[in-house]
């Protein structure tokens, strides 16, 4: 596999196509449209404000979109739940481990609702404390309580820079 060491921050102001593997030892500008068939690895941030398509892995230490807000992590975790009945416009939380967050600083939790679930219920995730994502899961229905199956839940959360 061939590769591009480039010791400096790379800005990509025209249409731009790497084959090779990029390695960087700042930051990865791309201003314009580029194109990345190989992984990149850039020790500091990769900023994007145009296009830039890659069609392998992307290591970064942090990534800012569109000129936006610095993502320092996404962090991510799996958990299995069987909830208990839930009232009419009831709810029920449970708290999930994911490793690494912080609840300190700007962070996004998303969490998947199961495909096995009703529609009625609805679920919400917030970062509660270092390492703790709280699930909550909202039954919207009119009609009664509803029993959901066990599931597994699928949680994600971006932090920001601050």
């Amino acid at each position: 596999m061939a590769k591009t060491t480039i010791n400096s921050e790379l800005q990509v102001t025209s249409t731009a196509t790497f084959a090779d593997h990029v390695n960087l030892s700042d930051t990865l500008v791309v201003t314009s449209t580029a194109t990345f068939a190989d992984h990149v690895e850039a020790d500091s941030t990769l900023a994007v404000t145009n296009t830039a398509t890659f069609s392998d892995h992307v290591y970064v230490e942090d990534i800012a979109i569109g000129g936006g807000q610095s993502i320092t992590k996404f962090l991510g975790a799996t958990v299995a739940h069987d909830a208990g009945s839930i009232a009419a416009h009831g709810e029920e939380t449970f708290t999930a481990t994911v490793t690494g967050v912080l609840v300190a600083g700007a962070n996004i939790a998303v969490v998947s609702t199961p495909t096995n679930y009703q529609a009625e219920l609805i679920t919400t995730a917030n970062v509660t404390a270092d390492d703790v994502v709280t699930v909550r899961i909202h039954n919207t229905d009119n009609g009664g309580a509803i029993d959901p199956p066990s599931a597994t839940f699928a949680i994600g959360v971006i932090h920001f820079a601050t």
